[in-house]
């Protein structure tokens, strides 16, 4: 009874650490979800406007930055080329900055004014300006691992982080990471890679740091005697330390230079990876000695003392009286009446966990799998291709001009629009089949045993569906479609990854389409 209570105790510490870190992890994914959104705003801002003014830029990130002070700074990068050079620095002139020249840091790491080259990307508008006075005019290209993602960016058409960083701007020792989504000149994304690198008009640029990240995302979640690390582990071999938070044991909160986290001598660990424009992020939860022992209760020495003290009596009372039977029968009777008592407080605590497990993995609008439940299928998919050779495919739709609902009809109805498709995407789905809610308006859905053609033609039925489907009081949505199959030894990231540009390239095409990658 005394190794059976313990067990169970630990259990229980462990059931709750691990539900205190999925938390965690759950709101800095959300955050960064949050921060990605306000770069793709910007990004859209640029792309409407042939000329957006320095106040107008700033009017418009005034509102993100005051909602989100993870972000440390977001920025608009014009590409010049070096026979734009002289004009383009007379104009920000003209415009109040009569100091401004193109720059780079030198080998001692001083600002200085950059060497004659054929483009540059320059830090043009920057808000907040204060703090981040140094950046403007920075030429972000001069620096070989901005220079790797904005190269990644443009060729790919799509957001690239860059490895962690020590800002232009930086003060103290925290890491920094810069995420770039290019713009191209006429809007769009150009098909070709040539095509890319002569209409790349420029980079909108998110800023963070890295401890202010995950402070940010960490704040008001009450937790003690825990140690929260952020690395990136894009080079598997070669993981970089991010950032470190610590609770203390009085619930107080401060962020951690990496060099002073304790990395080994925790009693419970738990980690989790996902991608972050083009990155492999881990976040590790580690729960210090103290938490343990805080958790700990007396139940099971209770338990010991009270069995050893009933076996003495049991055998006092036998060799005394063989009369006392009764009495003893009496004592058993109340034991076993505890002990199923006890059986029935687990078999509740039971049913409560199942119920939070099932809350963990499902959307709480739409009632699909969330994002991390479908990842975790994926996965389970990818393990059983390689196992018995055979092929999945991945279907990814987003609602069409889903903004427009929202901002014309409120939220609530952009709330009913995303569970009405998911209701009908649902019933016309094989028993087989998964949908999840992939983040805002996008669904992600998973198709067993299945090849292009076949999924090609699945996302066209469900595209009809959806387009013919009335939705009170906005009438007709449709909706578009990128499609990619799983192909051998493939992880199924890549098969999302590649779901996700054919998805980019039915909405580029016109929207209400279904469209997959040619070498699919």
């Amino acid at each position: 009874m005394f190794a059976w209570s313990s067990q169970q105790e630990l259990e229980q510490i462990d059931s709750e650490f691990r539900k205190q870190a999925l938390l965690l992890s759950d709101t800095l994914e959300n955050k960064l979800q949050q921060n990605v959104e306000v770069v793709y705003a910007i990004h859209g801002l640029i792309n409407t406007s042939d000329a957006v003014s320095r106040e107008q830029f700033r009017n418009f990130v005034q509102g993100a930055l005051q909602r989100n002070s993870s972000i440390q700074a977001l920025s608009w990068n014009p590409v010049v080329s070096a026979r734009e050079r002289q004009q383009f620095e007379q104009q920000i002139r003209a415009e109040g900055l009569t100091n401004f020249s193109i720059t780079e840091r030198n080998l001692a790491g001083n600002l200085i004014r950059a060497e004659e080259r054929q483009n540059y990307v320059v830090v043009n508008y920057i808000e907040p300006l204060q703090g981040n006075e140094k950046a403007v005019g920075y030429d972000v290209y001069s620096n070989p691992v901005r220079r790797q993602a904005m190269d990644d960016a443009s060729l790919g058409g799509s957001m690239v982080a860059t490895d962690p960083i020590r800002l232009v701007q930086e003060t103290s020792n925290q890491t920094g990471i810069l995420v770039f989504l290019p713009v191209y000149e006429g809007g769009g994304t150009p098909e070709s890679e040539l095509d890319k690198a002569r209409l790349l008009k420029g980079f909108v640029v998110g800023v963070f740091r890295s401890g202010d990240l995950l402070e940010q995302a960490v704040q008001g979640i009450q937790m003690m005697d825990m140690i929260v690390e952020l690395f990136d582990i894009t080079k598997l071999e070669q993981p970089v330390p991010m950032a470190g938070y610590e609770y203390d044991q009085a619930g107080s909160g401060s962020i951690l230079q990496m060099e002073q986290v304790p990395f080994t001598g925790q009693a419970l660990t738990w980690q989790r990876d996902y991608q972050f424009a083009q990155r492999d992020w881990l976040i590790k939860i580690s729960a210090t000695d103290l938490y343990l022992s805080k958790h700990r209760s007396w139940v099971a020495w209770g338990v010991m003392t009270g069995g050893l003290l009933f076996a003495t009596l049991l055998g006092a009372f036998l060799m005394i009286l063989t009369g006392r039977v009764i009495l003893d029968q009496a004592r058993a009777n109340e034991l076993s009446k505890q002990i199923k008592q006890r059986e029935l407080v687990e078999q509740t605590l039971h049913t409560v966990n199942q119920q939070l497990e099932k809350l963990a993995r499902t959307d709480s609008l739409t009632s699909v799998h969330n994002r991390r439940s479908i990842q975790e299928i994926g996965r389970e998919f990818d393990a059983e291709s390689k196992r018995y050779k055979t092929s999945y495919s991945v279907i990814m739709l987003d609602i069409d001009y889903f903004k427009d609902v929202n901002d014309r009809y409120g939220h609530h109805v952009g709330d009913k629009v995303l569970q009405e498709v998911a209701n009908l995407i649902s019933e016309q789905m094989r028993e087989t089949d998964y949908i999840g809610r992939w983040g805002g308006e996008e669904f992600v859905i998973l198709s067993k045993l299945t090849n292009l053609k076949d999924s090609k033609n699945y996302a066209q039925r469900l595209r009809k569906a959806v387009a013919e489907q009335e939705i009170d009081p906005i009438g007709n949505i449709t909706i578009s479609l990128g499609v990619s199959a799983h192909r051998r030894d493939e992880k199924f990231e890549d098969v999302v990854r590649r779901a996700d540009k054919a998805l980019y390239t039915a909405k580029d095409k016109g929207r209400n389409r279904v469209e997959s990658l040619s070498r699919d």
